[in-house]
């Protein structure tokens, strides 16, 4: 892919050429070793990432006809070097399929937690309703 990228102590910043006329159709999919990007009908980056990063905190940002990917390290002070992990297609995909289960496992956590906390606010506003 046509990218460009940096690293600091905390992050990388990836940058990307966007030859797009929008944003609209475009997919940035993120798992803690995974970054894919499309705008169908093609992929324009599909990175299996050398390290985990915290998919949660980082973010994209477009500015100036470029996408700009700013992925937080998990750990803090590790030199990268190089952002893609190598190894035998085996290995990629079994890393791979890894990565989306934890992901599916985090937002399906972070869901029952969602409904949990509405349940307790429903309880709430219903007892205060009740005191009236």
């Amino acid at each position: 892919g046509d990218y460009t990228w940096e690293e600091t102590s905390e992050h990388l910043i990836i940058k990307i050429p966007w030859r797009c006329k929008s944003l609209k159709k475009a997919s940035i999919f993120l798992t803690d070793v995974i970054l894919r990007i499309s705008h169908p009908p093609s992929y324009i980056l599909d990175l299996n990432l050398l390290k985990k990063i915290d998919e949660v905190a980082s973010r994209a940002i477009y500015k100036d006809h470029t996408l700009h990917i700013k992925l937080i390290k998990l750990v803090k002070g590790d030199t990268w070097g190089r952002l893609n992990f190598e190894g035998e297609k085996v290995k990629l995909t079994k890393r791979r399929d890894d990565s989306i289960r934890r992901r599916e496992e985090r937002l399906a956590t972070y869901m029952d937690k969602l409904r949990e906390k509405k349940k307790e606010e429903e309880k709430m506003s219903l007892r205060k309703q009740v005191r009236k």
